[in-house]
């Protein structure tokens, strides 16, 4: 379920719901049938003992607040990953 808030001028402001892909909401639905894990935009940081999965096209924190599920249906910002 999506909220809805307004912003000062009353024009609708769109707030992803937990478990939805932010970037979706920024740029759109991409490609029916893909998911961010197949986009050359999912990067992994951190290394040692753990890896955390990113997405470039998102501010990237050291926090959980910018993980990344690979299971999140794909944006229209959607590049398809060079194997």
């Amino acid at each position: 379920m999506t909220k809805v808030l307004y912003d000062w001028n009353d024009q609708p402001i769109r707030v992803p719901s937990p478990g939805e892909n932010p970037c979706i909401t920024k740029y759109g639905i991409g490609p029916i049938g893909w998911h961010c894990k197949e986009c050359a935009h999912l990067i992994r940081v951190g290394g040692h003992a753990r890896d955390y999965r990113k997405c470039d096209l998102r501010k990237i924190t050291n926090g959980k607040a910018s993980d990344h599920k690979v299971s999140w249906p794909a944006c229209a910002r959607f590049e398809k990953k060079n194997l």
